[in-house]
């Protein structure tokens, strides 16, 4: 079962908590690109994808209506 970070822990600034087992996906495919995931410079990069991938889908959890409901004049 995967943990969650959460605000208080390794996430001083709030930000959504991503899954351990997320994380893992993400360092597998960076693995998988070559690249060595435990480098100084990738070490936060499986929670910066999570958090875009986070931020790119949330629209799916809002209602079209809302947005498509305004009409314009000519």
């Amino acid at each position: 079962m995967s943990s969650l970070v959460g605000p208080d822990e390794d996430n001083p600034l709030g930000k959504p908590p991503v899954p351990d087992d997320v994380q893992d996906a993400i360092r597998t495919l960076i693995r998988w690109a070559g690249d060595d995931p435990t480098r100084e410079g990738l070490l936060d990069t499986p929670k910066r994808v999570a958090r875009a991938w986070m931020e790119y889908c949330q629209g799916y959890q809002e209602d079209p209506s809302i947005h498509l409901s305004r009409i314009f004049e000519e």
